[in-house]
């Protein structure tokens, strides 16, 4: 099983099949690429932050454990597991950076592989995207709120769970 989280731009098209077509899915779990190149990785998926990161930590270790007067082989291996670290964490990363970038995370789905994913969250995802935008269409036309609406789309203080006192 497979498990992806999902973000969409906070301000997007309102045409329900340009807002699906800038869903962007992030798998979780260990990003293999970033474990062969992470530098690579981190280019590519834009984590200039992360790059940042990645950089000083490696070159760090590396003065550090040369400093120490360690082997070689230690050294290799020291970068091993601080690249092992880095591609467990890398997605986690990208999540950020797509935080940064103005995306949100709107949902977690999980199947046996990407297509199943995407269709799962699209068929969950169209209807209620649809009846949200006619209930703000309606609101907008009609200056209120329209019976029925969630008190989430109607901006009251909810406490955990439960709306406010009396609400």
């Amino acid at each position: 099983m497979q498990t992806y989280t999902v973000h969409e731009p906070r301000v997007g098209p309102e045409d329900i099949e340009e807002r699906a077509g800038k869903l962007i899915f992030v798998k979780e779990g260990l990003a293999f690429w970033a474990l062969i190149a992470p530098a690579i990785w981190l280019l590519v998926n834009r984590v200039w932050r992360g790059l940042l990161a990645y950089l000083v930590l490696s070159v760090s270790l590396m003065a550090g454990l040369m400093a120490l007067g360690v082997g070689e082989q230690a050294i290799v291996w020291g970068g091993s597991v601080l690249n092992l670290i880095f591609a467990y964490e890398a997605r986690d990363l990208y999540r950020g950076a797509l935080e940064r970038r103005g995306f949100g995370l709107i949902g977690v789905v999980s199947g046996r592989s990407l297509e199943e994913c995407e269709r799962r969250f699209l068929q969950e995802w169209l209807p209620e995207a649809k009846g949200q935008r006619s209930r703000l269409m309606a609101m907008s036309s009609t200056g209120g709120p329209i019976q029925g609406t969630p008190s989430r789309l109607l901006g009251e203080p909810v406490i955990g769970m439960f709306p406010a006192h009396g609400g």
